[in-house]
């Protein structure tokens, strides 16, 4: 009787372990099912309805304000909205794809037409990824500019720096953690009292540059002629 006893104690015990390490696994399984899949995604602000065509191909069939994309591969795409109104003009834009998570992009007016803008991405992959994948020369991937609070924020540290070279080094801090919009880089130099300031940290964040097409247009932010051919034969060069 008392091995019986025993016998029907870890008998008991084992079927509670056994029950326990069941009901993790199939919460597990249930949880990792539950996991949205990894998407390349497009959707309208104000409604407006568009295809998509990707690297050619068109993805949906019928214009929607919403286009979501099963992500394959981490790559880069050419995406083409066209839009179910005809009157508007097609946009052409590289974009990434990421099987680490869902990438969202934005179609919103600005200035009277249509401009398509990075709204979301993993954040394992860092704040942002240019249009152009070779404008970056470090390892690490963008998808999208800094966040604009996040960016103001820092510009609004390095506006309150006392000294030219903390200021410099606090905008070199900021551009090897982040990618940059032209806009936002252009921003920055104008923080700088001095034009080889301005110049030496032009160069220096063109690697991180978003949208270095438009580079260019940095030059508001020089006062001297002789600036502004010293960048172009620079970026000449990449």
């Amino acid at each position: 009787m008392k091995y019986k006893n025993y016998f029907t104690q870890y008998a008991f015990i084992f079927c509670v372990i056994f029950s326990f390490l069941f009901s993790v696994n199939v919460a597990y399984a249930q949880d990792e099912n539950s996991k949205p899949e990894p998407s390349l995604s497009f959707f309208s602000e104000d409604g407006i309805r568009f295809w998509i065509s990707i690297n050619g191909e068109k993805q949906n069939k019928v214009a929607s304000s919403n286009v979501k994309i099963p992500a394959t591969q981490d790559t880069w795409l050419k995406a083409k909205i066209i839009f179910e109104n005809e009157s508007l003009p097609e946009i052409s834009k590289n974009v990434a794809m990421s099987t680490k998570g869902d990438v969202v992009y934005r179609i919103k007016k600005a200035r009277k037409k249509y401009v398509v803008r990075m709204f979301s991405s993993p954040n394992s992959l860092g704040t942002g990824f240019g249009d152009d994948e070779s404008a970056s020369t470090n390892n690490t991937p963008c998808y999208g500019e800094m966040p604009s609070g996040s960016f103001y924020t820092s510009l609004s540290a390095v506006q309150k720096e006392t000294f030219e070279a903390t200021k410099l080094s606090t905008s070199k801090q900021i551009a090897d953690n982040n990618c940059l919009s032209t806009d936002q880089i252009k921003s920055l130099m104008k923080a700088y009292q001095y034009e080889a300031s301005r110049l030496e940290f032009a160069k220096y964040a063109y690697k991180r540059c978003y949208d270095p097409q438009n580079y260019h247009l940095i030059n508001d932010a020089f006062e001297y002629a002789g600036s502004k051919s010293e960048m172009a034969d620079f970026v000449k060069k990449k």
